[in-house]
């Protein structure tokens, strides 16, 4: 009984995950751009274009990251269901070894023997205690072989429900995969847009804090969380400024990361393990370093005055690899961080969200 509430529990499990998953898609994704944005395009044609892309963009990041989720709660659910099924196979291997060696014995002394033995019995309390004896034996044996059937049948049922979920999981990663490549498709668009039509010089500001950095020896100790902790804070000693989301007159559209306000020179950390895979002075967000994490995720850290770091260099959790700064479009020293679904502007997501599932808190 217990087995039985608990497979149908899980599958019941499946399809809540499924229907909470595919619930969490946004009909409609908010336009979330901001510094190193597409601001002062010259011309609307170009610039309803270029909006249009970025737009088509986020709600694909949106869908990306729902799959995500969807796809990690199936896995977990998939992994219990599973782990059921294991613990019934192996309770189906002992039923039905109890139930042969039951048959066995019934089938050594036969029906016969056992019956003559109970009457042959004296005085008569040891033939009704042999009697019952011989009932129980068969009843035993009955109640055993109706078990094996009935977690036969369930056995069945688990390992069809098991087939389904794997088949579910492994749509909503080629899901989670298109939506990537959508991803990545449109921002290739509106890359060669700004590339025609020159945006992204017209949009760059001069990288301040004197001339453009270049790599220092790591001199600052990491940066880590608790004890073995994959993930960790960019920064220290922070305040918490414009967040995901936000609307001002000081960026193109709305804010695409998460910003924290420190003095000039704060030492500024990688949040994961990953490999630097950009670093420059990129218009708005003025010298910045973008890192590529194991799990395929990106960080970026921007307005920095002075690199610790190379492009190729891998990095650990908490690895020291600039120091914070004010180039760029920046009306202060802060740290502007992102999280990003592949390396380029336009495919952030919320990154206090997103470091908060990896165990991060802001």
């Amino acid at each position: 009984m217990w087995f039985t509430l608990t497979r149908r529990s899980r599958g019941f499990l499946l399809c809540a995950v499924l229907v909470l998953g595919l619930s969490s898609l946004p009909p409609s994704a908010a336009w979330a751009d901001g510094e190193g944005g597409p601001a002062n395009v010259p011309g609307a044609d170009s610039r309803l274009q270029l909006q249009h892309l970025y737009e088509e963009a986020s709600r694909a990041v949106q869908r990306h990251e729902a799959y995500r989720r969807s796809t990690e709660a199936q896995t977990t659910a998939l992994r219990l269901l599973q782990a059921d099924l294991a613990r019934q196979q192996s309770d189906l291997r002992e039923l039905r070894a109890d139930a042969g060696e039951l048959a066995r014995i019934q089938y050594r002394g036969g029906l016969l023997p056992d019956t003559l033995w109970a009457l042959t019995a004296s005085p008569r309390r040891d033939l009704l205690r042999n009697l019952s004896l011989v009932r129980s034996a068969h009843h035993n044996l009955a109640a055993s072989l109706q078990r094996v059937r009935r977690n036969t049948v369930e056995l069945a049922e688990s390992k069809r429900k098991a087939s389904a979920g794997l088949r579910f999981v492994r749509q909503l990663q080629q899901q989670q995969v298109a939506a990537k490549r959508d991803i990545q498709a449109k921002l290739r668009r509106a890359r060669a847009l700004q590339e025609a039509e020159a945006l992204r010089a017209a949009a760059a500001t001069p990288c301040r804090d004197g001339s453009t950095p270049t790599p220092r020896e790591l001199s600052a100790p990491p940066l880590l969380g608790h004890a073995g902790s994959q993930w960790t804070l960019p920064v220290h000693g922070y305040v918490l400024s414009a967040g995901f989301g936000a609307d001002g007159s000081h960026w193109a559209h709305r804010h695409t990361g998460q910003d924290f306000a420190v003095p000039m020179g704060t030492p500024v950390h990688a949040v994961g393990a990953g490999v630097v895979v950009a670093t420059g002075c990129d218009g708005a967000f003025g010298n910045n370093i973008v890192i590529r994490h194991d799990n395929g995720y990106y960080t970026q850290y921007a307005h920095l005055s002075v690199f610790r770091v190379s492009t190729g260099q891998y990095v650990r959790p908490g690895d020291p690899i600039a120091l914070s700064g004010n180039s760029g479009n920046s009306s202060g020293p802060h740290l502007h961080f992102e999280v990003r679904v592949t390396p380029e502007f336009g495919s952030a997501v919320n990154p206090v969200i997103w470091m908060h599932e990896h165990g991060v808190t802001f």
